[in-house]
């Protein structure tokens, strides 16, 4: 089986654990600064999500449309529609948001076998967010229908 949806709004990296001195006490903590983000997947993510918690491998692509800064604000040739996007926030902890905001998905988070992520500029006038799509990985031994056989490894998308 295929899942297949897009989370509007700006995406938020995974911030990095900290530490702090309280007293003789180390105080280890994780800044809230992606919770609004990762709340939003959750909750676009519980509409296409399957009936029951995904218990195989699984491929999880994600696409991120960034915001377009202003001097690309207007261009709209054809070389601009899919232009990568080179800065901060790195796509590793991008992809780390996303991956903690679907934990509920699957049974456990090593179910993940593969993920592929990338980052581009949003189109002309178009939606800022993350277009993920999410794969069950066939297993010899298992039948599941020849469309979810193989991922979808090329597909262009429509939103980035």
């Amino acid at each position: 089986m295929s899942y297949h949806f897009f989370v509007p709004g700006l995406p938020v990296s995974q911030p990095r654990v900290k530490a702090r001195r309280q007293g003789n006490f180390v105080r280890i903590y994780t800044p809230g600064k992606a919770d609004a983000w990762k709340d939003c997947v959750r909750k676009v993510g519980a509409q296409y999500k399957p009936g029951s918690t995904l218990t195989g491998p699984v491929y999880v692509r994600m696409l991120f449309a960034m915001p377009r800064p202003k001097r690309l604000s207007t261009r709209t040739y054809k070389d601009e529609i899919h232009r990568p996007h080179t800065f901060k926030p790195d796509i590793d902890n991008l992809a780390k948001a996303v991956l903690d905001a679907m934990s509920d998905w699957w049974t456990d988070d090593c179910l993940v076998a593969m993920v592929t992520a990338s980052k581009w500029y949003a189109r002309v006038n178009g939606a800022t967010g993350v277009e993920i799509h999410v794969t069950e990985l066939d297993m010899p031994g298992q039948k599941h229908s020849k469309k979810a056989a193989h991922p979808p490894w090329s597909h262009q998308s429509n939103k980035v």
